[in-house]
Protein backbone atom coordinates (compact mmCIF):
# COMPACT_ATOMS: atom_id res chain seq x y z
CA UNK A 1 0.00 0.00 0.00
CA UNK A 2 2.56 2.31 0.99
CA UNK A 3 4.11 1.77 -2.67
CA UNK A 4 0.88 3.04 -4.17
CA UNK A 5 1.14 6.67 -1.46
CA UNK A 6 4.67 7.03 -2.88
CA UNK A 7 3.49 7.05 -6.72
CA UNK A 8 0.20 9.32 -5.51
CA UNK A 9 2.85 11.96 -3.77
CA UNK A 10 4.99 11.75 -6.67
CA UNK A 11 2.20 12.20 -9.14
CA UNK A 12 1.09 15.33 -7.13
CA UNK A 13 4.49 16.95 -6.69
CA UNK A 14 4.97 16.46 -10.80
CA UNK A 15 1.70 17.82 -11.71
CA UNK A 16 1.92 20.92 -8.85
CA UNK A 17 5.29 21.98 -10.93
CA UNK A 18 3.44 21.21 -14.50
CA UNK A 19 0.80 23.55 -13.67
CA UNK A 20 2.32 25.87 -11.46
CA UNK A 21 2.62 29.50 -13.16
CA UNK A 22 5.19 30.51 -10.62
CA UNK A 23 7.68 27.84 -12.37
CA UNK A 24 6.72 27.53 -15.95
CA UNK A 25 2.86 26.84 -17.88
CA UNK A 26 2.58 23.53 -19.53
CA UNK A 27 2.19 25.31 -22.50
CA UNK A 28 6.03 26.54 -21.88
CA UNK A 29 7.80 22.81 -21.17
CA UNK A 30 9.26 21.49 -24.60
CA UNK A 31 10.23 17.90 -22.47
CA UNK A 32 10.27 16.37 -19.27
CA UNK A 33 13.44 14.52 -17.84
CA UNK A 34 13.03 12.58 -14.55
CA UNK A 35 15.89 11.16 -12.33
CA UNK A 36 15.59 9.50 -9.03
CA UNK A 37 16.00 6.75 -6.86
CA UNK A 38 15.25 3.18 -8.28
CA UNK A 39 14.09 3.81 -12.02
CA UNK A 40 14.00 0.16 -13.34
CA UNK A 41 12.26 -2.74 -11.59
CA UNK A 42 14.10 -1.91 -8.60
CA UNK A 43 17.43 -1.67 -9.71
CA UNK A 44 19.61 1.03 -8.91
CA UNK A 45 21.03 3.09 -11.34
CA UNK A 46 23.81 5.61 -9.32
CA UNK A 47 22.66 9.77 -10.03
CA UNK A 48 26.09 9.97 -12.01
CA UNK A 49 25.34 6.81 -14.49
CA UNK A 50 21.97 8.72 -14.70
CA UNK A 51 23.82 11.76 -15.46
CA UNK A 52 26.21 10.45 -18.11
CA UNK A 53 22.91 8.42 -19.74
CA UNK A 54 21.44 11.95 -20.40
CA UNK A 55 24.62 13.88 -21.41
CA UNK A 56 24.25 10.97 -24.24
CA UNK A 57 20.62 11.71 -25.08
CA UNK A 58 21.96 15.69 -25.07
CA UNK A 59 24.33 15.26 -27.71
CA UNK A 60 21.43 12.88 -29.81
CA UNK A 61 19.54 15.90 -29.61
CA UNK A 62 22.09 18.26 -30.65
CA UNK A 63 23.10 15.86 -33.85
CA UNK A 64 19.18 15.53 -34.55
CA UNK A 65 18.32 19.61 -34.15
CA UNK A 66 21.29 21.59 -33.85
CA UNK A 67 23.22 23.24 -31.14
CA UNK A 68 20.70 26.32 -30.99
CA UNK A 69 17.48 24.24 -31.00
CA UNK A 70 18.65 21.54 -28.83
CA UNK A 71 19.88 24.10 -26.03
CA UNK A 72 16.59 25.76 -25.87
CA UNK A 73 15.01 22.60 -25.78
CA UNK A 74 16.58 20.88 -22.93
CA UNK A 75 16.66 24.91 -21.13
CA UNK A 76 12.62 24.93 -21.41
CA UNK A 77 12.43 21.49 -20.01
CA UNK A 78 11.25 20.64 -17.00
CA UNK A 79 13.69 17.80 -14.87
CA UNK A 80 12.24 16.07 -11.73
CA UNK A 81 14.76 14.06 -9.37
CA UNK A 82 13.12 11.94 -6.94
CA UNK A 83 15.64 11.45 -4.60
CA UNK A 84 16.82 11.27 -0.79
CA UNK A 85 15.02 7.93 0.56
CA UNK A 86 17.74 5.46 -0.26
CA UNK A 87 20.26 7.84 1.46
CA UNK A 88 18.42 7.83 4.06
CA UNK A 89 17.22 4.24 3.90
CA UNK A 90 21.78 3.53 3.42
CA UNK A 91 22.23 5.68 6.57
CA UNK A 92 19.75 3.74 8.71
CA UNK A 93 21.09 0.31 8.09
CA UNK A 94 24.46 1.27 8.42
CA UNK A 95 26.59 -0.51 11.20
CA UNK A 96 28.56 2.64 10.71
CA UNK A 97 28.76 5.02 13.81
CA UNK A 98 29.73 7.67 11.53
CA UNK A 99 28.24 11.38 12.72
CA UNK A 100 25.14 11.72 10.98
CA UNK A 101 25.45 14.87 10.35
CA UNK A 102 29.15 14.33 8.53
CA UNK A 103 27.32 11.60 6.53
CA UNK A 104 24.90 13.74 5.44
CA UNK A 105 27.11 17.33 4.62
CA UNK A 106 28.97 14.74 1.96
CA UNK A 107 25.59 13.50 0.45
CA UNK A 108 24.64 17.46 -0.13
CA UNK A 109 28.29 17.97 -1.58
CA UNK A 110 28.04 15.10 -4.12
CA UNK A 111 24.51 16.50 -5.19
CA UNK A 112 25.95 19.64 -5.48
CA UNK A 113 27.59 18.46 -8.25
CA UNK A 114 25.73 16.47 -9.93
CA UNK A 115 22.87 19.09 -9.91
CA UNK A 116 25.91 21.43 -11.04
CA UNK A 117 26.60 18.85 -13.91
CA UNK A 118 22.85 19.15 -15.10
CA UNK A 119 23.05 22.88 -14.95
CA UNK A 120 26.17 22.82 -16.91
CA UNK A 121 24.16 20.20 -19.48
CA UNK A 122 21.52 23.38 -19.75
CA UNK A 123 18.71 22.12 -17.37
CA UNK A 124 17.39 25.15 -15.68
CA UNK A 125 13.87 24.33 -14.31
CA UNK A 126 14.78 21.46 -11.66
CA UNK A 127 12.45 20.09 -8.92
CA UNK A 128 13.58 18.16 -6.45
CA UNK A 129 11.91 16.01 -4.10
CA UNK A 130 12.99 15.66 -0.47
CA UNK A 131 13.20 12.54 1.99
CA UNK A 132 9.66 10.65 2.56
CA UNK A 133 9.01 9.80 6.23
CA UNK A 134 11.23 6.99 5.99
CA UNK A 135 10.73 5.89 9.11
CA UNK A 136 6.98 4.99 8.12
CA UNK A 137 7.66 2.58 5.49
CA UNK A 138 7.01 -1.44 5.69
CA UNK A 139 10.35 -2.18 5.85
CA UNK A 140 11.53 0.08 8.71
CA UNK A 141 8.39 -1.22 10.68
CA UNK A 142 9.44 -4.52 9.82
CA UNK A 143 12.73 -3.95 10.98
CA UNK A 144 12.16 -1.87 14.50
CA UNK A 145 9.07 -4.49 15.33
CA UNK A 146 6.74 -1.59 15.41
CA UNK A 147 3.09 -1.21 14.38
CA UNK A 148 3.20 2.87 14.82
CA UNK A 149 4.84 5.46 12.49
CA UNK A 150 7.30 6.21 15.36
CA UNK A 151 10.55 5.19 14.37
CA UNK A 152 12.06 8.54 15.26
CA UNK A 153 15.00 7.82 14.56
CA UNK A 154 14.84 7.27 10.92
CA UNK A 155 12.55 9.50 10.38
CA UNK A 156 14.51 12.36 11.89
CA UNK A 157 17.48 11.05 9.62
CA UNK A 158 14.74 11.89 6.89
CA UNK A 159 14.26 15.45 8.76
CA UNK A 160 18.48 16.28 8.88
CA UNK A 161 19.04 15.35 4.98
CA UNK A 162 16.01 17.39 4.24
CA UNK A 163 17.18 20.50 6.00
CA UNK A 164 20.52 20.32 3.96
CA UNK A 165 18.46 19.81 0.37
CA UNK A 166 16.33 22.75 1.01
CA UNK A 167 19.38 25.17 1.92
CA UNK A 168 21.61 23.57 -1.00
CA UNK A 169 18.67 23.88 -3.72
CA UNK A 170 17.93 28.39 -2.60
CA UNK A 171 22.16 27.96 -2.23
CA UNK A 172 22.40 26.91 -6.22
CA UNK A 173 19.37 29.12 -7.66
CA UNK A 174 20.96 32.02 -6.16
CA UNK A 175 24.66 31.39 -7.34
CA UNK A 176 23.87 29.17 -10.87
CA UNK A 177 22.51 32.10 -13.24
CA UNK A 178 18.99 31.30 -15.25
CA UNK A 179 18.57 28.21 -12.61
CA UNK A 180 15.20 27.50 -10.71
CA UNK A 181 15.95 24.69 -8.21
CA UNK A 182 12.36 23.77 -6.38
CA UNK A 183 12.12 22.10 -3.25
CA UNK A 184 9.25 19.78 -3.52
CA UNK A 185 7.98 18.68 0.32
CA UNK A 186 7.24 14.94 -0.08
CA UNK A 187 7.83 14.49 3.08
CA UNK A 188 4.93 16.70 4.01
CA UNK A 189 3.10 15.12 1.16
CA UNK A 190 3.26 11.47 2.34
CA UNK A 191 2.86 12.49 6.07
CA UNK A 192 -0.60 13.98 5.50
CA UNK A 193 -1.65 11.11 3.38
CA UNK A 194 -0.67 8.13 6.17
CA UNK A 195 -2.15 10.03 8.81
CA UNK A 196 -5.70 10.71 6.77
CA UNK A 197 -5.53 7.92 4.41
CA UNK A 198 -9.15 6.88 4.83
CA UNK A 199 -9.92 10.64 3.16
CA UNK A 200 -7.79 9.30 -0.03
CA UNK A 201 -9.76 5.94 -0.32
CA UNK A 202 -7.12 3.37 1.17
CA UNK A 203 -8.32 0.99 3.71
CA UNK A 204 -4.65 1.02 6.00
CA UNK A 205 -1.77 3.08 5.78
CA UNK A 206 1.18 0.22 7.13
CA UNK A 207 0.93 -2.37 4.31
CA UNK A 208 3.22 -2.95 1.64
CA UNK A 209 1.10 -3.32 -2.21
CA UNK A 210 3.31 -6.04 -2.68
CA UNK A 211 4.36 -8.21 0.17
CA UNK A 212 7.94 -9.57 0.61
CA UNK A 213 8.63 -10.47 4.35
CA UNK A 214 7.12 -9.68 7.46
CA UNK A 215 4.13 -8.46 9.33
CA UNK A 216 3.98 -5.29 7.07
CA UNK A 217 4.72 -6.63 4.02
CA UNK A 218 8.22 -5.15 4.36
Amino acid sequence: MLNRLIIVSAMYQILSIHFSPSICSAKNVSAMFVFGDSLVGGAHICMDAQINNFAKTRQDIISRIGAAAARKLLRQALYIIVKGANVVFDKAASSSHDDDSIYFDDMISKFRSQLTSLYNLDAREIAVTNSRPVGCTPNQRDRFSTDDCVVARVNQLSKLYNTRLKNLLTTLTTSLAGSTFVYQDTYAALEDILQNYKSYGFENADSACCRVLGKHGG
